[in-house]
C-alpha cells in the first residue's frame, strides 16, 4: 500500500491538519460509517511508527474476526480517500476567502437571496487585500455573475454596467501574459522545446499605458520582464525594487518571494560577468528578505540558501 494515494495524502498532513481531519470524521454530517474513522486512524498508526503494511493488515485491525475481503478494504480506502479529499478541498476554501466567496455569491443568486447576496458581493469589492494576477480573476468572475444576476432582476431595456468585467478580465490577462513570458525566458536555458511569446510587444506596450501603467502587478511583471530583455538597462532593476517594497502587501508570500528570486538572479548574473559592484545590491536584497516575516514561508533556510547568504555577507 506504499504507493497508493491515500498514503500519500496522509503523509502530507501535518499535527494540526491530522487533528482537524479526525473532528471532520466523527461529524454525522459528513460520514455515517464508523469503519472510515478506524481505516484512518490504523493507518496514521502504521505511518507514525513507520512500519510497512498492506491492505491484510488493514482488515485484521478493522475487520478482526472476519474472512480477509480484498474488495472490502479497497472500497473502505476509496471512501476514505474521498473524504479526504473533500476535507482538503474544505480548508482550500476557508483559507481562500475570494474563491469561497464567488461561490457563495452564485448560491445567493440562484436563491435570490438579494440582501445576503449584496452583502457578499460588497465583501469581494472591498475587502479583498491580495491584487495579484489570479484575484483579477476572481474579480471579474464576481462582476460577470453580478452582470448576470441583475439582468434577472431588471427589464431588458435597462443599461448593464460592462465596464467592471472588461478591466478586471483585461488586468488578469496582462498580468499573467506578462508572468508567463517572464518565466519562459528566465528558464529558456533549461526548459526543452520552443515557446512562442505571442503577442509579447503588443502586451509591452498595453502595459506601458494607462490604465495598466497604474496597476502594480502589471507593473512588476513588466519590469521583470524588461531586466530579462533589456538587462544593460540597470534603471529597470531600481524600479523593479522600488515597486516591489511599496506594493509587498499586495501579493501572497511565495509570490512576492519568486519577484524578489528574479531581482537576484539579475545580481548573479552581473557578479558572474565580473561586476562586482553588485555583490553589496545582492547582500542588501537578502538582508531585505530576511528582514520581511512574510517572505520566509517556509520556517527554515534551505542548506543552499543559507550557503548563499554567508558567501555573499562575506564577499
Amino acid at each position: 500500500m506504499e504507493n497508493s494515494k491515500v498514503i500519500e495524502l496522509l503523509r502530507s498532513f501535518n499535527l494540526h491538519e491530522v487533528k482537524a481531519f479526525q473532528s471532520y470524521l466523527i461529524s454525522e454530517y459528513f460520514i455515517s460509517d464508523n469503519n472510515v474513522k478506524k481505516a484512518f486512524d490504523c493507518i496514521m498508526e502504521f505511518i507514525r511508527n513507520k512500519k510497512s503494511f498492506g491492505r491484510k493488515d488493514l482488515h485484521s485491525k478493522i475487520f478482526a474476526k472476519q474472512k480477509f475481503n480484498d474488495q472490502q478494504v479497497r472500497y473502505l480506502l476509496t471512501d476514505l480517500y474521498r473524504h479526504i479529499e473533500y476535507f482538503l478541498t474544505l480548508r482550500t476554501l476557508d483559507n481562500n476567502k475570494i474563491i469561497y466567496r464567488n461561490l457563495s455569491l452564485r448560491t445567493l443568486s440562484q436563491r435570490d437571496c438579494e440582501k445576503a447576496y449584496n452583502y457578499v458581493h460588497d465583501e469581494i469589492s472591498n475587502e479583498h487585500k491580495i491584487k495579484n494576477a489570479l484575484s483579477y480573476y476572481y474579480f471579474f468572475d464576481a462582476e460577470e455573475n453580478h452582470l448576470n444576476y441583475a439582468g434577472k432582476k431588471q427589464s431588458r431595456k435597462s443599461k448593464f454596467d460592462y465596464n467592471k468585467i472588461f478591466i478586471n478580465l483585461e488586468i488578469f490577462y496582462l498580468a499573467k501574459k506578462l508572468q508567463l513570458f517572464c518565466e519562459v525566458i528566465n528558464l529558456k536555458n533549461i526548459l526543452t522545446g520552443e515557446y512562442e511569446l505571442y503577442l509579447i510587444n503588443e502586451i509591452k506596450k498595453l502595459a506601458a499605458k494607462l490604465p495598466f501603467s497604474e496597476i502594480p502587478v502589471v507593473q512588476i511583471y513588466y519590469s521583470i520582464l524588461l531586466t530579462l530583455t533589456e538587462p544593460e538597462e540597470e534603471k529597470y532593476l531600481v524600479h523593479l525594487e522600488k515597486l516591489l517594497i511599496k506594493h509587498a502587501s499586495l501579493f501572497p508570500p511565495a509570490e512576492l518571494n519568486d519577484m524578489y528570486q528574479y531581482v537576484k538572479n539579475y545580481c548573479v548574473k552581473k557578479i558572474n560577468h565580473g561586476n562586482s559592484d553588485y555583490i553589496r545590491r545582492l547582500f542588501e536584497i537578502d538582508k531585505t528578505m530576511l528582514a520581511n516575516k512574510p517572505l520566509m514561508y517556509h520556517e527554515y533556510l534551505s542548506q543552499f540558501e543559507f550557503k548563499n547568504i554567508v558567501s555573499i555577507s562575506l564577499r
